[in-house]
């Protein structure tokens, strides 16, 4: 897949319910720092979690990483009386990306773009390496009070 085969529009709509979220939910805004193609390096995050996209002619795949103290800040800040186990924090950000992605495809909807968006899956330890095959890939750093998610956006047309 080549660079120019991504669709901007598409991915906008994910980023858009992004800060959407934030502002509801943890009551801060979340901005974008930076968009790159992201050239499959190591990250210095330790929690991914990974959706799928289908619809619309386009299949891919989503992930939203950050480091393990950003998740835990998140999950602290929607429920005050949260306990750092692993199990709830894990719980708490699936869901979170369910939120997202639920607010998401409504705006798919909004726009009468017909889209999947699949169960998240997550993934946690030191310095996981992630590969995403033959997919040119974008990478959209954000930044809010509770900490920065690196968002990598892996969708081709097809």
């Amino acid at each position: 897949m080549q660079l120019k085969d991504v669709d901007a529009n598409f991915i906008e709509l994910f980023l858009e319910s992004l800060q959407d979220v934030f502002l509801k939910m943890f009551h801060c805004d979340i901005t974008r720092q930076t968009i790159s193609v992201w050239n499959n390096s190591m990250s210095d995050n330790d929690i991914a979690i990974i959706t799928g996209v289908t619809g619309y002619n386009r299949t891919g795949i989503i992930v939203y990483s950050m480091r393990s103290d950003t998740a835990k800040q998140l999950i602290q800040s929607w429920v005050p009386d949260f306990v750092d186990f692993d199990d709830l924090l894990y719980d708490g950000l699936g869901e979170l990306v369910n939120i997202i992605s639920g607010n998401t495809m409504k705006k798919f909807a909004d726009n009468n773009i017909d889209v999947s968006i699949t169960t998240p899956s997550l993934i946690a330890g030191n310095q996981f390496e992630m590969h995403l095959l033959n997919q040119a890939t974008l990478s959209a750093n954000m930044q809010s009070r509770l900490g920065s998610i690196e968002v990598k956006f892996a969708i081709k047309k097809f």
